[in-house]
């Protein structure tokens, strides 16, 4: 059992994290806010214990996981919730000391990163379609394609140009660019041009049908 001083430590350390988590996504660095979110996570379960025992305090939720569910899904980022999905399984007092059910919040996040890698491909297909439109395509709410649009926007992904009461919305991709890509399914790695990787394909290890999740680690051609 974990004594004070300890879990005091882990409290500390968490809260130092959140804080450049938080100054990340302040400054408009999505991906660098997550990354950190995640090194938080190891300490979480002894921050909710010092906090609940020692503070009396409460949880409905942890901001850092809920960093991470609310933009992970936005920007691709696969890794980050089976991260969360493997830290969920192996501590589930944190899942039990938050009032919200941040399992499901995770199913939740998931079916959106399915839905934005749908919208993602329709965009590849239909350069210039109007965002006002995406909902009456696609299906979802329309304030929440708006709000896609514009972290897409942020992060450099693409181009919206004001169009009668809307935007016009156009990938900024450089599709001849060669990257690392690692199927969700069975996680092998693979190289190819980026333009691969943002289209469903038949995984060369899983067989699997997926979008390959682009990444910076080694792999080897396909």
């Amino acid at each position: 059992m974990a004594t004070k001083a300890e879990l005091e430590e882990e409290a500390r350390r968490y809260e130092i994290l959140l804080l450049q988590a938080r100054a990340a996504l302040q400054s408009g660095n999505i991906p660098h806010s997550i990354q950190i979110s995640v090194q938080s996570w190891p300490y979480i379960d002894g921050m909710m214990q010092y906090e609940r025992k020692y503070n009396q305090r409460e949880f409905k939720s942890v901001e850092t996981i809920e960093l991470v569910l609310k933009y992970a899904p936005i920007i691709f980022d696969t890794q980050s919730l089976e991260t969360l999905e493997e830290l969920l399984k192996s501590k589930k007092r944190i899942d039990k000391f938050a009032s919200a059910d941040l399992a499901d919040k995770l199913a939740t996040a998931n079916q959106q990163l399915h839905s934005v890698l749908g919208v993602w491909s329709h965009l590849e297909q239909n350069t210039g379609f109007r965002q006002d439109e995406l909902r009456r395509t696609i299906g979802g709410d329309q304030e929440w394609w708006r709000w896609v649009a514009e972290i897409w926007e942020s992060q450099g992904y693409l181009t919206r140009e004001p169009v009668a009461n809307s935007y016009r919305l156009t990938l900024n991709v450089n599709y001849e660019e060669k990257v690392f890509g690692k199927c969700p399914c069975c996680g092998v790695k693979a190289s190819s041009k980026k333009y691969h990787f943002w289209k469903e394909v038949a995984c060369p290890k899983c067989k699997a049908a997926v979008y390959f999740v682009i990444c910076n680690s080694q792999a080897t051609a396909i």
